[in-house]
């Protein structure tokens, strides 16, 4: 497994709670859903929530079939062993 940062250990344990991470939609700012915690509270970089992505350890949500602009980022399965093994 990749070695994850404190910061991105924190986001994790947040999405396996049942956050989600929203995005406004120009993407220049996130947040925790349903609790409104702005994403740079846990210090997470752009570089380290995109390595997130490439890890495959969160992912896509789609909040609408119809509208491919808006989706919010979920805790995956790889996410959640990541967790288990951390």
């Amino acid at each position: 497994m990749a070695s994850l940062s404190k910061p991105q250990f924190a986001l994790l344990h947040a999405l396996a709670s049942g956050e989600k991470i929203a995005y406004s939609r120009d993407g220049d700012c996130g947040w925790l859903m349903p609790g409104h915690t702005r994403l740079e509270t846990f210090g997470v970089s752009d570089a380290e929530l995109q390595q997130l992505r490439e890890l495959r350890m969160i992912g896509a949500e789609r909040q609408s079939p119809d509208d491919d602009d808006w989706y919010r980022d979920v805790i995956t399965d790889a996410g959640r062993r990541a967790l288990e093994e951390g």
